[in-house]
């Protein structure tokens, strides 16, 4: 052989010999691909061009980067022979021969030779030539080899039997490769169809070229779902290989589901169906692939399966994730049912749990609530600030009239680990009755879902979430609606400073029997926040006829407080109330804004229903009510049961009857007793409650007064070098005199500073510039005002009318030195008699008599002769039409008008 310079192609002749290999593809009619034997890890391939035959040429797309190059169309033919070789070969173990190879630079690139099927007596070049499928190349006529007449014989037969090419009436084959010029028209319409195809060749274990047989289109796949490495990454070749010798150049059906890209050759992102299974989940639980969060929406098969494959292949540490370690907390309990009893607002669920008392937050995963991108300030997780937030009051609704009350499972799909910001977060997947919360609420439009989550925080639903988004956006639900959001209407009468507000609500709730509200929060066991939608007012709710623990811890020394019962009875209401639709008997409203009554969940009166538990006491103040037996029963059964408050109650023995022997109640009548007290008025409260100071202690007041005049006077505050703080004592100078006076700050407000004058009962609204520093040698002192409510009276019930009853009492009492007499204590606040400076008039019950009070009846027998003169003194007002009465009897009208009862 003549040796060929460098560089230039050579044929070199080997030793015939045979070999076995298994076929990887089938390029055309006469060119076959075959691995062999092992080498490096991966099978050798060798491309082998079968001997004395000239098939018919394929087709081929021009350059992309070449507008001068085109297509060209397939040789008659050409798909036949090609779709013959393919079926009977592809995959298949056969036995190759070569006789000769073309070289360059010393490497082999094409292999000529004989492929035998299934037997080495079966040659595969003599059945195309029988079936018209390739041509016998030209011999020469003195050629007397026996092996390559016996292929011309094989051709004159398939000629004279019109096998194939040699039919002249045989269907002429059309150029395959269909244009697709629409995309996404095509999509539409084959959307979700099986389209059987062929897989014509693998760029990496995700992308694949594939021949729509019916279509006659070529396209790119771009497996839907997941994501392999590339051939230049590490384990970029397995993955290839992996899908290579499972789906190369075999029957497929596939299902298109989005469009990734337009070309000559369109790219659409799908899944290969294949009896065997699914590619994309085989390759994602042997680690050569992972799930693509971007392209999984597009993915119509269960997005479990590859969650699932991943998780598996993770904890198996396969390939890609050999080295992978969760790094979050570890999740003690997978599955956790419970009784919602909160929505903490509109992310997460605070449950009771089934097995235990213990109580758990839990947030649904990977979802945003639905607020526009409104940054919501702390606090407002509650109140008029978070209903007006933008779709937040309708996702807390929608999952409150779902959940609320009922029993749910939270699946834990991941703990979310503390950081410096938040807390540690349970994320789960919540359902009820097979429902998936998440996904309902994303589906109306009242969340988002987080894009990209990482690969150890994902819900084991994400993907039915994201599918779940793209529904709601094509409905314009919720956040994509096309019109504004409906704006509520709320009126905020909840806290002290809208206590105006309150006052002025507290007719219209006081006529109706009883006014259906929403419970928004429950700041104790006795005290709630509700929203009444009539009223579009949000207001606080005192529970009426009971005292509940409270949460003030001891000082040190003294006996242990209640705390441990006031949990207990704070998680009673929540767990019966928190988020209910409740009803309500509203009674009263206090000094603050805050309403007082009654309050019905379905059947069941809260106040009630705590005393039974034990963790309320009854009130003096329910003996005015028709509640009173009853909550005395309920009380009665809780102290024989020594539950909760009663836990360590006994029960005082009757007192022995000496000379009988037998039990007799003897009925201790506890006297009134009077000692009355000189004071000074100085301030009277719309509440009608009145400010003292004694006469006695005039002199120390005018000292400690003068001193610290003096001594701010001599050391001037700097302005706005004192910041005040709720419960802080600090001082003032009064607008009117110019002088500074003590204050306890009750409220601070942005710029405002609510304050108290403790010395004289009188309040204000200053500034932080207008506050000073208060030495501590003037706070040793207590305050000279006490406050004090009158006893036996109250004001009237109408607005205008307890206007002129405040006017009347400051004309009688400011600035007027009086004897007053302590009667008994009701809400915290000693209640008094007064009578003049002489301790001759009672000067309440003058008012009574001129018509600007109501007579309270209460059940004390020590005060029933000074009731008895009270009544009889309103009687003589009612007689006369004086001011309250001048329309006739008010209290008959509230009891029958309006079904108001005392």
């Amino acid at each position: 052989m003549t040796k060929m310079r460098s560089g230039a192609a050579s044929i070199a002749m080997e030793p015939v010999r045979v070999f076995e290999g298994v076929v990887k593809q089938v390029d055309s009619g006469d060119s076959i691909t075959i691995r062999e034997e092992v080498y490096n890890g991966y099978p050798k391939e060798k491309q082998v061009t079968l001997n004395h035959i000239i098939a018919p040429k394929l087709g081929r797309c021009g350059a992309n980067n070449d507008p001068t190059s085109k297509d060209t169309d397939d040789e008659p033919f050409s798909w036949e022979a090609r779709e013959f070789l393919r079926k009977k070969l592809v995959g298949k173990k056969v036995f190759f021969r070569t006789k000769s190879q073309v070289s360059s630079d010393g490497k082999t690139i094409r292999n000529y030779g004989d492929i035998f099927y299934p037997t080495l007596h079966d040659n595969v070049v003599n059945e195309l030539i029988e079936n018209g499928l390739v041509t016998v190349k030209n011999v020469k006529s003195n050629n007397t080899n026996p092996e390559i007449q016996a292929l011309v014989d094989l051709q004159i037969k398939a000629k004279a039997a019109k096998a194939g090419k040699w039919n002249p009436n045989a269907k002429k084959t059309s150029k395959k490769n269909n244009t697709i010029y629409n995309v996404d028209t095509f999509l539409k319409k084959n959307s979700k169809k099986h389209l059987k195809a062929v897989v014509e060749s693998v760029f990496d274990g995700s992308t694949i070229k594939l021949f729509l047989l019916n279509e006659g289109s070529m396209i790119n796949l771009y497996l839907s779902g997941i994501k392999c490495p590339s051939e230049i990454e590490e384990f970029g070749d397995e993955a290839k290989f992996f899908v290579e010798v499972r789906l190369l150049q075999k029957d497929v059906e596939v299902t298109l589901e989005g469009v990734h890209s337009y070309g000559k050759t369109p790219s659409f992102f799908g899944t290969i169906h294949h009896p065997a299974g699914e590619i994309a989940v085989e390759l994602v639980k042997q680690g050569l692939a992972t799930c693509q969060h971007r392209s999984m929406k597009y993915f119509e098969g269960s997005a479990d399966k590859l969650r699932a494959a991943e998780r598996q292949a993770k904890a198996n540490k396969l390939r890609r994730w050999q080295f992978y370690k969760y790094t979050g907390p570890e999740i003690a309990e997978k599955e956790i049912d419970g009784k919602v009893i909160e929505i903490v607002r509109d992310e997460s669920l605070l449950l009771k749990t089934s097995h235990s008392e213990e109580t758990k937050k839990i947030f649904l995963s990977n979802i945003r609530p639905a607020r526009l991108g409104v940054d919501t300030p702390k606090g407002y997780q509650y109140g008029k600030q978070f209903l007006e937030l933008p779709w937040a009051y309708e996702a807390r609704e929608f999952l409150r009239k779902h959940c609320i009350g009922k029993t749910v499972n939270a699946s834990v799909d991941f703990i979310q680990p503390k950081s410096h910001k938040f807390e540690e977060k349970i994320c789960a997947t919540v359902t009820i009755d097979g429902i998936n919360l998440a996904e309902e609420l994303v589906k109306e439009g009242l969340a988002t879902v987080i894009n990209n989550p990482r690969d150890d925080q994902i819900s084991q639903c994400f993907d039915d979430l994201k599918k779940a988004e793209e529904i709601a956006k094509q409905s314009h639900k919720g956040l994509y609606s096309k019109s504004s959001r409906p704006k509520l209407r709320i009126i905020d009468c909840s806290s002290a400073a809208e206590s105006t507000r309150a006052k002025a609500l507290f007719p219209s709730l006081q006529r109706c029997p009883r006014f259906e509200a929403l419970v928004e929060y429950v700041v104790s066991s006795s005290k709630i926040r509700l929203y009444v939608q009539k009223e579009y007012s949000l207001i606080t709710f005192l529970l009426a006829g009971i005292i509940c623990p409270n949460s003030e811890r001891p000082n040190q020394g003294e006996a242990p407080s209640e705390d441990e019962y006031h949990q207990k009875a704070l998680a009673f209401t929540k767990e019966n109330i928190m988020h209910r639709e409740v009803e309500i008997t509203v009674e009263n409203v206090n000094k603050i804004g805050s309403m007082i009554g009654w309050l019905f969940v379905g059947n069941v009166n809260l106040s009630l229903a705590l005393v039974k538990e034990g963790l309320a006491k009854v009130h003096r103040s329910a003996e005015r009510s028709e509640y009173f037996k009853l909550l005395q029963q309920a009380e009665k059964e809780a102290k024989d049961k020594k539950i909760n408050l009663w836990k360590n109650y006994v029960e005082e023995p009757e007192e022995a009857n000496n000379n009988t022997n037998k039990h007799v109640h003897i009925e201790v009548v506890k006297e009134r007793k009077t000692n009355y007290v000189e004071v000074l008025v100085s301030e009277v409260s719309p509440e009608l409650h009145v400010y003292v100071q004694l006469v006695a202690e005039e002199s120390k007041l005018e000292s400690l007064a003068y001193s610290l005049r003096e001594y701010l006077d001599v050391n001037p505050p700097i302005a706005g070098s004192y910041n005040p703080k709720r419960g802080e004592m600090c001082a003032v100078k009064f607008k009117k005199d110019q002088q500074w006076y003590r204050v306890k700050v009750e409220k601070v407000s942005g710029p405002s500073i609510h304050v108290l004058y403790i010395d004289y009962g009188n309040r204000d609204v200053v500034t932080a510039e207008e506050c000073a520093d208060l030495p501590s040698n003037f706070k040793n002192d207590q305050p000279y005002a006490k406050e004090y409510g009158f006893a036996l009276v109250k004001l009237p019930t109408f607005p205008e009318y307890q206007e002129d009853a405040i006017a009347a009492v400051r004309d009688e009492f400011i600035n007027q030195t009086i004897n007053i007499n302590e009667e008994y204590n009701y809400n915290n606040l000693t209640h008094i008699t007064v009578k003049d400076a002489d301790k001759k008039n009672d000067l309440v019950k003058k008012l009574i008599e001129e018509g600007f009070l109501l007579v309270e009846r209460r059940r004390e027998k020590y005060l029933q002769k000074l009731l008895t003169e009270y009544i009889e003194a309103q009687e003589k007002a009612k007689k006369d039409r004086l001011h309250i009465w001048e329309y006739g009897d008010i209290t008959e009208d509230d009891a029958k008008e309006f079904g108001y009862a005392k």
